[in-house]
């Protein structure tokens, strides 16, 4: 038997080859299920294999993937035309299988690929042990070396660190070479505390309802802009339109100005005063300028986002700014891949993907969070929350790197109602005085910070209307 006819024998699955570029081409979404499973190379029909890497290409590059604009990629390629054009692209998409099942497709064209890659490394083999010249030893090292590469193609690559990589990374470590990475929130308290936002962590920033979560997450976003860094702010419940009055309320804030800055409520009603005015188009300057990407589908999964970062990030890159941070507004309204008929199941889902999306990317994810109400059942005065309190807390608790409560002590004050009580004075006066205390202030509690000092307190001016936090 010869080479040639050996190659045609070689396993594959030309079935599965065209279900999964179907599925592709009917679904552009479905390569978030298969990204990192099969390869361009991992295909059988050359063909196929550069249909796939131009797919792949475009959808990285946050494009479209279809027959039309494939066609034109594709109508000087003799195969191409050989294979039918774009009648071919057709058929594959009449013949696609549902885009959910792509990942079982794809897993049998690498398993097809890796079975090749082996029984051609065995053919190597067998030629270089009855090559006389060479020792045996040199012989058997490089087909180990062989095998190791095809383990490595299959995924049985080892990471293992060894006792000299550990050396050598402990030195780095210390040399600051391979420091761990921060990011400024430009608290001032916070950073000088934490150092800022470790990179490639989740982050957890939870509140009831009022408390102010996207308002911070704005202010911070911006904080971290101002400061060089790029963000994505990818918000599943507003929409662009009410995140960028956000953030020009918050840049065009000042708080020697008082009731003078402009409102996001007043902004949103275009009844501003000249000076608001003047401020707001201000801000939308410096806006210009400032490295925010905004995001404002709705209903998106976890494999819908990591993808969408993943190209956000190379974005970044490619503009020469350093990603700082990415924000889910809000977690509990991400929806999990797969139906599990438990929220608390489908969460911790939720919850694990963006804590492996933040150590793929090495960007920190900053998770909002909503609280459930056993915090205002407490008798406590100021209702402290705890974090048993995590709605559907789920894996929340053990995936996230840092957990910060958003609490706001002047939403539980209560004006004393029985004016005919003894204590009626005493206790009216500590409400003036509590409320006094606490009015347009907004406390930053830290319950988690793995790998760090942790249950530290941060006490922050706030004004919600403004979308504006300031010390």
């Amino acid at each position: 038997m010869n080479a040639v006819s050996e190659i045609k024998t070689l396993p594959h699955n030309l079935e599965a080859e065209q279900a999964l570029l179907g599925c592709l081409l009917f679904d552009n979404k479905a390569y978030a299920r298969v990204e990192g499973v099969a390869r361009g190379d991992d295909f059988y029909e050359p063909f196929h294999g550069k249909l796939f890497r131009e797919i792949e290409r475009r959808i990285k590059r946050g494009g479209v993937a279809d027959p039309a604009v494939l066609h034109n990629h594709f109508t000087e390629d003799r195969a191409y035309t050989d294979l039918g054009g774009i009648g071919y692209l057709a058929t594959l998409i009449d013949r696609a299988p549902p885009p959910q099942r792509a990942p079982d497709y794809a897993a049998v064209i690498s398993e097809m690929a890796t079975r090749r890659l082996l029984i051609r490394s065995a053919q190597a083999m067998v030629v270089d042990a009855q090559t006389v010249s060479g020792s045996v030893g040199s012989v058997i090292v490089r087909s180990e070396d062989m095998l190791t590469a095809v383990a490595r193609g299959a995924g049985g690559e080892t990471h293992w660190l060894t006792a000299e990589g550990q050396a050598d990374y402990a030195t780095a470590v210390l040399d600051g070479r391979e420091r761990p990475q921060y990011v400024p929130t430009g608290y001032a308290a916070y950073d000088e505390k934490y150092g800022g936002i470790r990179a490639a962590r989740m982050l957890i920033t939870a509140g009831r309802p009022g408390m102010g979560k996207s308002a911070e997450a704005v202010e911070r976003t911006k904080r971290m802009a101002r400061a060089g860094f790029g963000v994505g702010f990818q918000s599943l419940e507003m929409d662009k339109a009410e995140i960028i009055l956000r953030l020009l309320c918050s840049l065009a804030h000042d708080p020697a100005l008082g009731d003078d800055n402009p409102t996001y409520f007043a902004a949103q009603r275009g009844k501003l005063s000249t000076v608001q005015e003047t401020a707001l188009r201000r801000a939308g300057q410096e806006l210009r300028e400032l490295p925010i990407w905004i995001d404002d589908r709705s209903g998106l999964t976890p494999s819908e986002i990591t993808p969408a970062v993943k190209r956000l990030i190379r974005d970044m890159d490619k503009r020469g700014v350093t990603p700082g941070m990415v924000v889910i507004d809000h977690l509990h309204i991400v929806r999990p891949d797969n139906a599990y008929g438990s929220r608390v199941v489908e969460v911790g889902e939720v919850s694990g993907a963006l804590r492996d999306l933040a150590r793929e990317t090495g960007v920190a994810v900053n998770a909002l969070c909503q609280l459930s109400r056993e915090n205002e059942k407490r008798t406590n005065v100021d209702k402290r929350p705890q974090m048993s309190d995590l709605r559907w807390s789920g894996e929340i608790e053990a995936d996230a790197n840092t957990i910060t409560f958003l609490h706001r002590p002047e939403k539980y004050l209560k004006e004393p109602i029985d004016k005919t009580a003894a204590t009626y004075v005493d206790e009216y006066d500590k409400y003036l005085n509590d409320l006094d205390r606490w009015k347009n202030r907004t406390l930053l509690i830290n319950v988690k910070n793995r790998g760090g000092p942790s249950d530290f307190e941060y006490e922050i001016h706030s004004s919600l209307p403004h979308n504006a936090y300031w010390e």
